[in-house]
This record gives structure tokens, sequence and C-alpha cells, in this order.
């Protein structure tokens, strides 16, 4: 028996398998799945708790994490949000007392992300500044004694808040801000008792509690002493002298027939005079003065 092979079967043959093995290879492939979510979340507190070491373990196919720190677990305004390669992440802002929410969720290679994993910690409250000096009911003497406040630095602390006011429940303070944890009181303070308490700023919006109140006492200037002319002396030619005080700006003179003076003899003397010696330039009549 002969077989004859048909050129035209075996042509249409081939062409088949060709198309065949073209539709195996153009198959759409699977699409390859999202990294899983992350687990083990911990957080390590360092820093009088304020600023966490957050971790997880790597699930498989991660190669970046994107986390979030939010004091509301909805995370619709997160405080704190970061990208890292890395399974931990440490803020880089001081975060408010409080517990704070924090989420974690893995990018694969193509940025595909995964689920978020959540958690919460506890953030502490910074100790308040401590008032050192003066130390609390301390008597300043002027001149030689100026109002110079000074306390307890705070990790961390970007700037302070100091109030002071004549009442202790700060109903009308008077608020200076300072980098430094001293301040010298810049405004003349009258003879008088001063409350002050100080508050620290560790970052936008986040402070500590205000310290203890502390309290002191400006005392006033010495009072002028009297040297010339004697008590009860007569004389001719009016000339005042005292010693000067220290500290003192100018020297107010009154001079009354009157010991109380009630009312002082007009003309005789200025308001303000800014040496130790005066001598007026009007004719005191003949009488008992007093000065």
């Amino acid at each position: 028996m002969h077989i004859h092979t048909s050129p035209t079967r075996l042509g249409w043959c081939l062409l088949a398998t060709t198309l065949l093995v073209a539709g195996v290879q153009g198959l759409p492939s699977s699409a390859s799945a999202a990294p899983g979510a992350p687990q083990n979340l911990t957080s390590t507190d360092t820093d009088q708790s304020t600023i966490p070491v957050l971790s997880w373990s790597r699930p498989s196919g991660a190669t970046s994490f994107e986390v979030q720190v939010d004091d509301d677990p909805s995370f619709e305004s997160p405080e704190w949000t970061s990208t890292t390669v890395n399974a931990r992440a440490v803020p880089t802002k001081f975060l408010r007392p409080g517990t704070q929410s924090w989420r974690v969720r893995a990018e694969d290679s193509k940025g595909n992300p995964g689920a978020w994993a959540s958690a919460d910690f506890t953030v502490s409250a910074t100790e308040a500044p401590v008032p050192m000096s003066p130390v609390d009911g301390a008597q300043l003497q002027q001149p030689q004694d100026p109002p110079l406040l000074s306390w307890s630095a705070v990790p961390g602390a970007t700037s302070y808040l100091v109030w002071i006011d004549t009442e202790a429940g700060f109903t009308s303070a008077t608020p200076f801000t300072t980098k430094a944890t001293s301040l010298v009181v810049p405004t003349n303070q009258v003879a008088d008792t001063y409350y002050w308490q100080v508050q620290a700023t560790r970052g936008t919006g986040v402070v500590t509690d205000w310290s203890a109140t502390s309290s002191y006492t400006v005392l006033p200037i010495s009072v002028p002493t009297v040297t010339a002319p004697a008590n009860g002396q007569d004389v001719e030619d009016v000339v005042l002298h005292w010693d000067p005080v220290p500290g003192a700006k100018w020297y107010e003179l009154q001079v009354d027939d009157d010991s109380d003076f009630q009312t002082p003899v007009t003309g005789v003397a200025p308001q303000k005079v800014f040496g130790t010696t005066y001598s007026p330039k009007v004719t005191i009549p003949n009488d008992q003065f007093f000065w």
C-alpha cells in the first residue's frame, strides 16, 4: 500500500499547530498579590515617653512601609507620617500627651499597598520646669538684687513662657518668652510681692504643665539720709543736702511749714531733683519749715 501525503493537508496541519502554540503563549498571567499586613506591632518609649520607637514584622514581598501616627483613631489628619524601607520608625516631632494611634502598611516593589495594621501607645506628660531662683518668698533689695528668675531645663524644649503677676491667681499676668532657662525681668517693678510660673514648649502645640508657683518681694530702694542743714538749725541761706541712694534716678523734694506736708509750699522746690543738693531760687519768708 502506498500512502500519499497531500501538501495541502500538511500545510493546514502545521498552521493549526502554530496557532495553538501562539494561543497558549498569549494567555494573561495572574496578577501578583499585594503584601500582607505587618504583624507584631510594638512601641518602645524613650525620652520621657514622648518619642516612641515603632516597630513591626516584615511581611513577604514588602519592600517599603507607610507609617501614620494620630491622636484620632480615624486618622483623618495624622500628626506624623513617614515612608521607610525599614521595619521600624521614630517620629521626628514631639507628640501630644495622651493616647496616640498608629498604623503601618506594606508596599511591594511595584507600589501595590497592602492592608493597614494598627495599634495604640500612650504618651506621658513631660514634667514641668522647676523654679530654682529666687527661692520662694525671697526679698530682693533694689538695685543690687534684680529679679533674675531661673528654672530647670526641660529636655527638647524650644522655648519657655513665663507669667508674672501681683496676684497668685494670674488673672492679669504679664507674659515673657525666652529660649533660655533664666529671665531678667525687663520691666521696672515697683515695690510689691510678685508671683511667677513657667511652662516649656517642646514643639508645635506640645507644652508641659505649668510649674509650681513661686514668689518674691521687690523691696523699695533705700530712704534718703538728710545731711544738711541740721534738724532745727537756723539758716540764712537755704542749701538742702542729702546722701545719694544707690539706684535712684531722681529725687522728689517737698518743703512745707507743716510737718504733715498736706500743702507743700509751691515754687520753692521742683518735683524732680537729679542731684543731691538743692537751693531754692526764690526767697523763703522767715518761718519754720519742714523738708
